[in-house]
């Protein structure tokens, strides 16, 4: 009975991640542009319903990011229904495909604040973005700080103002130590076709890329959260991200958007949902029988009907027709009932269905085998096996209505244990037998 109450336990908490050193994605509306912003052309000019978003990376205590990365198995995307914005200014000064690589000065530029790019951690080649909600130094964007005052606006969805708090910390971040590979634009480029760097793209898809930092980097605001891009667009988001982390011991560990956890050539993969946005909501109570740990969030109405477990085997005296969830250790036969008493689990077992029992066990030279009830059983085949599975006699009898026995010799066996089954239409039971 322990080890149904243990599988029970293990299946109601499956749904519980072990710990994961990225935990959470963060999708922070950096910024809503105002009536100035959108009627502004230098640069390229902002479409109306325009939202810049910033994603970040939730690490646990002591983790860094070190590459973001496509490969055959996970593809990178990056994609909205309408085109990104990307700030013509920064064509000539190579800044435009990579937040690391925006001059910090370039931000009082018209839009410059607004581009969209890829990252790992810096927002500019002197700053760190962090989540508005964590800066604590003042504001360098927009207002007073702008050529032409824009960035100025005040819209409640977008929290914090421009204007007070920009998510921009100051920190050495070395453009040296970024490294790109695959698809990715190289960080010099001034030609650059994808959505990083075009005015009509509204997609990067790639098997094949890399953004790397050296020894990888830690947040810089009071929680350890990476930014890895900021996108503009007047259109739905959506992205899946593959993110390598190096944790507090060292050890490198490959998140991936799609995908199961295992390891490829000695590296570990593991599956997190959430770094595909918008998230796909599901049932995660793991008391419903839609549950799926791939929902990167939960949503209630998904949970339709409740796990009930049982013993879907149509052979036990105790199968349940309503289970949806089958637990073997839970079915119980004549002969084996996995410890329990068969009377209780199969209460029908005594009113008028065949009981099996043998008797002496431990036994000499004879046992009786007595089939207890009086349900007509018809044609029944009963076979005795040694411990290796050989069989050592093999009989048939035609088992009717009423009382039923049969003595049969075991003289002849050698010291042992052996297992005795009885076989009809409708029933299978067996019973260990001990020969002294």
């Amino acid at each position: 009975m322990k080890t149904i109450i243990k599988f029970i336990v293990l299946f109601l908490f499956i749904g519980l991640n072990t710990q994961a050193q990225i935990q959470n994605v963060i999708v922070e509306k950096y910024y809503v542009p105002d009536a100035n912003d959108l009627t502004n052309t230098d640069g390229g000019q902002l479409q109306s319903s325009a939202v810049t978003y910033r994603v970040f990376i939730d690490l646990a205590n002591g983790s860094k990011v070190s590459k973001i990365f496509a490969d055959s198995l996970h593809i990178l995307k990056i994609k909205s229904s309408q085109p990104f914005f990307n700030n013509d200014t920064l064509n000539s000064s190579n800044g435009g495909t990579y937040g690391f690589k925006i001059n910090k000065n370039d931000l009082a530029i018209s839009t410059v604040g607004l581009d969209s790019w890829l990252t790992i951690g810096a927002a500019t080649n002197k700053h760190h973005g962090i989540l508005k909600s964590e800066d604590t130094d003042g504001t360098i964007v927009g207002g007073n700080n702008n050529d032409q005052n824009l960035l100025s606006g005040t819209d409640a969805s977008a929290g914090i103002p421009l204007t007070t708090q920009d998510g921009l910390i100051l920190s050495t971040v070395l453009a040296t130590n970024y490294q790109v590979g695959g698809d990715m634009p190289t960080i010099g480029s001034l030609n650059d076709s994808t959505i990083f760097g075009s005015d009509t793209a509204k997609e990067f898809i790639t098997p094949n890329a890399s953004l790397q930092f050296s020894g990888g980097l830690s947040g810089q605001g009071s929680g350890n959260n990476v930014l890895i891009g900021q996108f503009t667009t007047a259109g739905q988001l959506e992205f899946e991200l593959n993110v390598s982390v190096i944790d507090s011991t060292g050890a490198l560990v490959n998140y991936v958007a799609n995908g199961v956890d295992t390891t490829i050539q000695s590296e570990i993969y593991k599956s997190f949902p959430l770094l595909k946005f918008p998230p796909q909501c599901g049932c995660l109570d793991p008391h419903y029988i839609d549950y799926n740990a791939q929902n990167a969030c939960s949503d209630s109405t998904k949970c339709l009907t409740l796990v009930k477990l049982g013993c879907m085997d149509t052979l036990a005296c105790n199968f349940d027709a309503d289970a949806n969830y089958s637990v073997p250790e839970m079915c119980c036969y004549p002969g084996y009932c996995n410890d329990r008493d068969i009377v209780f689990v199969c209460p029908d077992i005594t009113s008028g269905n065949r009981v099996m029992s043998v008797y002496p066990n431990p036994a000499n030279n004879d046992i009786t085998i007595s089939l207890a009830g009086n349900k007509n059983l018809g044609a029944t085949q009963f076979i005795l096996m040694n411990s290796f599975g050989k069989v050592i006699l093999n009989f048939s009898d035609n088992v009717s209505e009423g009382s039923w026995t049969k003595n049969i010799s075991i003289s002849n066996l050698v010291s042992g244990i052996y297992v005795l089954k009885c076989l009809s239409q409708d029933t299978i039971q067996s019973q260990v037998i001990i020969k002294n």
